[in-house]
């Protein structure tokens, strides 16, 4: 017989020393632990369980005797094996069950609910344990197999208390005992079914592992009896689940089943509150979206329509995620086309909007973040914005505009200045350069012939004439750009749309013009005339206008297709009928000078020469007052016989 001392040996005083190996060819007197244990383990079993000794630490007990067979001895003893295994796997199952039933009948329901709760937990710590093979596996199956017909021996909290059979208990989900926070959560989920007279029974897991795995399966509370019971909650169970509310929400989509969560008042959202779960795009219910850090920070006023991710897994949320479950709720993923809708709930649609660059939530900081966050995002249309007011402007009146293609908008060129705050004056829409990645189609490059463009879109949005558009000018305004497009001449008529561009050019009342009683004023060139070069005015009748030589370029207006007036055309319609006679004395030396110019012309011009000899247009020498004749009637002072008969008759050429 061995004795088990304290220590870490087994020591034999034993008679079948024939089973001991040898050591250097000497039968020992005792042997190490691990022969013992890998030979008599089953022997051994009630004193590790009992005693919790382990064979391989030293046993901390009193000292006991055990009696040690041989497998030999055991095959000889066949018929005691048989009545032990009868007795381990028939009868003893039923003494085991009928001991619980025993325990239950002997008081344990009518203890308070602390004690209650206590003696519970050591009521199942009369359960047998999981076994994995050997005689014992034999009881502990058969045991599993009588307690699902036996009768009320499972505890549930529910209806106050009460011991249950089988058949009537609801386990607890084995997916939900995997790990200590998915635990947590199925406390709280059991908690709550019973509140809803469920009957949970809550065992251990390794008790719970003892049923055939189906029959468990099918008693155990599932997805689906969850979410419908948890439809109507209020935000305090939701709140209850704090640090278990990843688990909690991860349990309730495991089984994919999205379309049953509708009606469920649980999604998390960034402004502390729960969100309802719905079909999604239904008219008058919230969209929830799923979006990045940077992606909500734009939104700050929006926090109610985004997901807290902090309180989700991330198998959670790429469920939530996935084609199946946007198309059963009303939660997704904020791809491109919902983030301009958003965009557009903080820019209403337009095409401008005034904003403040210190604005609570549209102002500098925000639009730098917004605009970085697009030239990041390359899958993002920006047509999406024709009618969303997004692109800042520059100047006194800065204000964000839409990209609408008919807008005047032109890139800024800062070292033109002065043409930058005429146009901004006018209604074209400067943006800055650093925008120019994403809107080469939308906002024009500054130049010559898109100034023009600008200028008649601009006159098309404000509903008016460029006559009229440009009214506001000054005439420093006005001869300032008259001298940009002068020197810009060859853009404009090598461009493509040179036709087009001359025409919008020939609307602008810049080119300073003769009117009546040769008043200058700013004019279109659709309302202009041209003399000769180097051909004087002298008059200009009502309702017409003469281009001022001094101001613009003459072969300029000529290709912008001003029309040339004719010396005769000029005294037909714009001197002749004025002169008074006899002639103003202030204005006789402007007019022998302009008659010297318009008798340079006579050559060659039969009409001229004809208007000469019909009209009353030459001025005599006679002083103060100088009236005028025609040709045929003075005479030439430097001919001795005219100058002796005419003397002093007021009939000679004004020299």
């Amino acid at each position: 017989l061995p004795s088990v001392v304290s220590g870490s040996q087994v020591v034999f005083f034993d008679p079948h020393r024939k089973y001991l190996p040898p050591r250097n060819g000497i039968k020992p007197a005792g042997l190490r632990t691990k022969f013992v244990k890998g030979n008599f383990e089953d022997q051994f079993r009630p004193y590790t369980r009992l005693f919790d000794f382990d064979m391989a630490a030293p046993f901390k007990g009193t000292l006991f005797r055990l009696p040690l067979r041989t497998k030999e001895l055991h095959i000889k003893n066949h018929t005691l094996a048989m009545a032990s295994a009868y007795l381990l796997r028939e009868r003893l199952p039923k003494i085991h069950l009928q001991f619980l039933q025993d325990l239950i009948g002997g008081g344990l329901v009518e203890l308070d609910d602390d004690s209650l709760d206590s003696l519970v937990q050591r009521y199942f710590n009369h359960w047998p344990k999981e076994v994995k093979e050997g005689m014992l596996l034999d009881h502990y199956k058969n045991f599993y197999s009588l307690a699902m017909k036996s009768g009320n021996i499972f505890y549930t909290r529910n209806n106050g208390g009460k011991w249950i059979s089988y058949q009537e208990a609801v386990f607890e989900d084995e997916t939900l005992l995997s790990d200590g926070i998915k635990e947590g959560a199925s406390k709280i989920i059991s908690d709550f079914l019973i509140e809803c007279s469920i009957n949970v029974v809550q065992l251990p897991h390794n008790i719970l592992k003892g049923f055939p795995e189906e029959e468990r399966k099918r008693q155990q509370f599932t997805p689906k009896l969850v979410r419908d019971k948890i439809r109507n909650i209020t935000k305090g169970f939701v709140e209850k689940l704090d640090n278990v509310f990843s688990a909690f929400f991860e349990y309730l989509l495991s089984d994919k089943a999205f379309a049953e969560l509708r009606g469920c008042n649980i999604l998390p959202l960034m402004d502390k509150s729960f969100g309802k779960l719905n079909k999604p795009f239904k008219e008058g219910r919230i969209q929830f979206y799923i979006a990045n850090k940077t992606e909500m920070a734009l939104f700050p006023n929006l926090s109610s329509i985004f997901v807290d991710q902090g309180k989700l897994s991330k198998p959670t949320i790429d469920a939530l995620t996935t084609a199946e479950a946007t198309k059963a709720l009303n939660v997704r993923k904020l791809d491109n086309d919902a983030f301009i809708q958003l965009v557009s709930k903080i820019l209403c649609p337009g095409d401008h909007l005034n904003y403040e660059s210190d604005g609570t939530i549209i102002n500098d900081k925000w639009l730098d973040d917004l605009w970085r966050y697009l030239n990041a995002t390359e899958g993002i249309e920006m047509a999406a914005f024709e009618d969303i007011p997004i692109l800042p402007t520059i100047g006194p009146n800065r204000m964000l505009v839409s990209l609408d293609r008919k807008l005047p908008l032109l890139y800024e060129d800062g070292r033109k200045s002065n043409i930058n705050a005429i146009l901004t004056k006018i209604g074209t829409h400067l943006i800055d350069k650093r925008y120019s990645k994403r809107l080469s189609d939308v906002v024009l490059d500054f130049s010559a012939a898109n100034v023009l463009k600008c200028i008649e879109l601009a006159s098309t949005k404000a509903e008016s004439s460029i006559e009229d558009l440009l009214f506001p000018l000054s005439p420093s305004e006005r001869n300032t750009l008259r001298s940009f497009l002068q020197r810009s001449e060859y853009d404009l008529f090598e461009d493509e749309c040179s036709s087009e561009l001359i025409e919008i050019l020939r609307q602008l009342p810049i080119f300073p013009a003769h009117a009546s009683s040769l008043a200058v004023a700013f004019k279109s060139a659709t309302h202009c005339h041209i003399l000769p070069e180097d051909f004087p005015v002298f008059s200009v009748r009502s309702g017409m206008a003469i281009l001022c030589k001094n101001d613009t370029n003459h072969k300029f207006a000529v290709n912008i297709g001003i029309p040339e007036l004719s010396v005769p055309d000029h005294l037909k319609y714009n001197v002749l009928p004025l002169p008074n006679n006899p002639f103003p004395v202030n204005k006789g030396s402007e007019y022998q000078a302009f008659l010297c110019k318009v008798l340079h012309h006579v050559e060659g011009s039969k009409q001229l020469r004809k208007m000469l000899t019909q009209y009353q247009i030459i001025p005599s020498d006679e002083s103060p007052n100088r009236r005028l004749f025609k040709a045929s009637e003075l005479y030439d002072d430097t001919n001795p016989m005219f100058a002796a008969v005419f003397a002093g008759a007021g009939k000679f050429v004004a020299s």
